[in-house]
């Protein structure tokens, strides 16, 4: 496996740099949307179905509250299509967001934020798994950090992300359920934080694998001779 040098990192790690205060200034408004728009998403679901959205019967709908949005990230096309490359920043940021619904300080599902600044859309509520796990999987990290979702659409994976030092180099990478089973050498009882430069050697392997077995198994087998 080659490994990128120190220059190598350190380019990245500018490629990477980005304004904390315009971060910042997205993750309030996002917070701001959501709160607004939440009401409109509660509304919509019956009483008797509340346990189906990750709530329990003891909860008050009405006091619901948005907590730290997690923004979300991809690979770029480059990534899957070609060899990893030095001094590429393969990361992509999107206009969107998931933000945690607390009910009694328990995070019950998570909103889908879309948009700008100045337009920030609600486009769903769901997935009540994974704002539990995420939960789990902040406790005791420094909320001053941003936070971030990696999605890796060909594994259906997808890694938790913080970051506080304005270079995704720096930041951690914790795979979530869905990368744990995705990806080969990741255990569910392993709270390991991995490197941006490991991730991605992890992701292409798995990749390979993946579409490696597919060949296998899609080989037509060879038919046996009947006897005369």
């Amino acid at each position: 496996m080659n490994k990128f040098s120190i220059a190598t990192v350190a380019s990245i790690g500018s490629l990477c740099l980005f304004s904390f205060a315009v971060a910042g200034d997205a993750e309030q408004l996002v917070m701001k949307a959501a709160e607004s728009q939440l009401p409109i998403q509660l509304a919509k679901i019956p009483q008797e179905q509340q346990t189906a959205y990750g709530f329990s019967l003891q909860d008050n709908l009405e006091y619901c509250t948005i907590g730290k949005p997690y923004r979300i990230l991809e690979f770029s096309q480059d990534f899957y299509l070609k060899d990893i490359k030095e001094n590429v920043d393969y990361l992509v940021i999107k206009n969107e967001w998931r933000a945690p619904v607390l009910a009694n300080n328990e995070h019950r599902t998570l909103l889908t934020v879309n948009g700008i600044s100045g337009n920030y859309i609600v486009a769903g509520l769901g997935d009540a798994a994974m704002a539990r796990e995420l939960q789990r999987r902040v406790d005791g990290i420094d909320k001053k950090e941003t936070f971030y979702i990696l999605r890796i659409f060909p594994l259906l994976a997808e890694y938790f992300v913080h970051e506080g030092n304005q270079s995704f180099v720096e930041a951690k990478f914790i795979p979530l359920n869905s990368a744990i089973g995705a990806i080969p050498g990741l255990n569910y009882d392993d709270n390991k934080e991995y490197s941006l430069t490991e991730v991605q050697f992890m992701v292409k392997d798995a990749i390979r694998k993946k579409y490696a077995k597919r060949k296998v198994e899609a080989k037509p087998k060879a038919r046996s001779k009947k006897a005369k």
